[in-house]
């Protein structure tokens, strides 16, 4: 095992004809508490979308615990994006059943017992809650 958490060697992700990463060349050690701080359009949120494998670059390298980012990787790491990718008219009870059929590894009985000790209306539109 490698004490690199994540590495990336000359990473590169275009969308048209701006570079969101541009030989993006990193590495984030094992049990340490990294910032990634840029402004508005640089590329963070891209970066974090490859580490996920929700997002594959154009060209370049990147490995999550030695791995190619995937689910795999996934079980053993967390991402919490600022803006959950569900489509806004989605009740919680219809984003989860979402997430059950299509995330491997989700488990609906213990997302249900969160929902309900959060006393989340599972009626309420993904878009009308907070994002705090």
């Amino acid at each position: 095992m490698t004490n690199i958490c994540v590495r990336c060697e000359q990473l590169v992700k275009r969308y048209e004809n701006k570079a969101a990463l541009d030989h993006l060349t990193v590495e984030i050690p094992m049990h340490r508490i990294v910032g990634i701080l840029g402004p508005n359009g640089c590329g963070k949120s891209t970066f974090f979308r490859t580490m996920t494998g929700l997002v594959a670059p154009d060209s370049g390298h990147i490995e999550v615990l030695g791995r190619k980012p995937g689910w795999a990787t996934n079980r053993d790491i967390a991402y919490l994006p600022d803006r959950a990718r569900w489509y806004p008219n989605h009740t919680v009870e219809k984003a989860m059943k979402w997430a059950d059929a299509f995330l491997p590894g989700f488990d609906m009985e213990a997302a249900r017992r969160l929902a309900d000790f959060m006393e989340l209306d599972m009626d309420l539109k993904v878009n009308g809650m907070s994002r705090g």
